[in-house]
């Protein structure tokens, strides 16, 4: 049943793209807002990838207006048993909703690269973070430009209507391309934290449980590659209006769910202030490891990270310089300056994230 429109005994299957938008159109903020507001008043700490994500919601959340209007209006049913002017206008706004989309995929993706930034502090994994975030601003940008300007002229590519004849670019291939990188950065977002979080001095319980939170971007994942299985119906057929509903639909899910799965890491310390039952295995398996560290890579749970220096002096005496709350002790025998690698993990009650870094004394 049609939810914002009634055309009579029309075909109108507006209603599969009209109740997501509408539902994600209040789940989605409800759930950046409670990512804000757990950051601002439990953590303390607004960071550039919750204003990122913040900026995506917002761009998110026009789509989703957007295509709720659009169902109102010819979107779900057969162009040539609609108005010429109200199809005109449908598919203007359709226009402009996907290159909003193209927008919201990137900033999700970019939000979610700096909430690793602000994770993890070894310096192979910020670089890989930094390029990533080049790589996707530098696509972004392209598919932006190139849904903009698909025809020429630009009005070509939502009325046909125009004097003269217009060209487009492959509409088939650009999408496809587009969401074959989609999918490949999702991938690559799932994979890259789970060989630090892996090496974790936790229960493994524990260990599968961070890397669960990190790999919930698989349900984006699978929206995005069924989406692709509508993408050939949505290209080449002119009854756009008829056509695009099932591209739409999974369009919606997909990037609303990005935005969803990129909260999850950080909502852990609010929702765990509501349901404390749920989340207290956690955090008693976390203060358990923390207090059975092995030498080669032990559990700091000291929110300062020093540098710990064993030095032995010139007469021979042994000088032991404090690292952390444990002592490093040098080898009598010999005057030099020993390299010692430790691994750091600090866990903090009063935030949601997981600090993991690695840092060493040269020799």
């Amino acid at each position: 049943m049609p939810l914002f429109s009634d055309y009579g005994d029309h075909p109108d299957s507006s209603a599969r793209l009209s109740y997501p938008s509408l539902v994600f159109a209040i789940v989605t903020p409800l759930v950046v807002i409670a990512r804000l507001l757990g950051r601002r008043f439990l953590s303390g700490r607004v960071g550039a990838d919750d204003w990122t994500i913040l900026v995506s919601c917002a761009f998110v959340e026009t789509v989703s207006i957007q295509m709720i209007i659009v169902c109102g209006w010819a979107f779900g049913k057969h162009q040539h048993e609609m108005p010429k002017g109200l199809v005109l206008k449908t598919l203007k706004l359709y226009f402009v909703a996907q290159i909003f989309y193209k927008v919201n995929l990137g900033l999700t993706k970019i939000s979610i690269l700096l909430l690793y930034i602000r994770l993890f502090v070894h310096r192979w994994f910020l670089r890989t973070c930094w390029v990533w975030i080049a790589i996707i601003v530098s696509f972004t940008t392209g598919t932006v430009f190139s849904s903009i300007f698909q025809c020429t002229p630009v009005q070509w590519a939502y009325d046909k209507s125009l004097p003269g004849r217009g060209t487009c670019i492959n509409m088939t291939a650009f999408w496809y391309a587009n969401a074959a990188f989609n999918i490949l950065t999702d991938l690559v977002l799932i994979a890259l934290p789970i060989p630090v979080v892996l090496k974790l001095q936790l229960p493994l319980k524990s260990r599968v449980a961070l890397c669960g939170i990190f790999a919930v971007g698989l349900f984006t994942c699978i929206t995005s590659v069924l989406r692709i299985t509508t993408l050939n119906v949505a290209t080449n057929h002119l009854d756009t209006t008829w056509n695009s509903i099932g591209s739409s639909m999974w369009t919606v899910i997909e990037s609303n769910l990005g935005i969803i799965c990129a909260c999850l890491p950080a909502l852990r310390r609010p929702l765990s202030f509501f349901f404390p039952r749920l989340f207290s295995r956690l955090n008693k398996s976390s203060a358990g490891a923390a207090s059975h560290g092995n030498r080669s890579q032990p559990v700091d749970v000291t929110p300062k990270k020093i540098e710990g220096w064993s030095v032995l002096d010139e007469a021979g005496a042994d000088v032991t310089v404090s690292a952390a709350e444990g002592q490093e002790r040098m080898n009598p025998d010999a005057c030099v300056i020993r390299k010692t690698t430790r691994v750091v993990v600090r866990y903090d009650e009063m935030d949601s994230d997981i600090e993991m870094g690695q840092y060493a004394n040269r020799r």
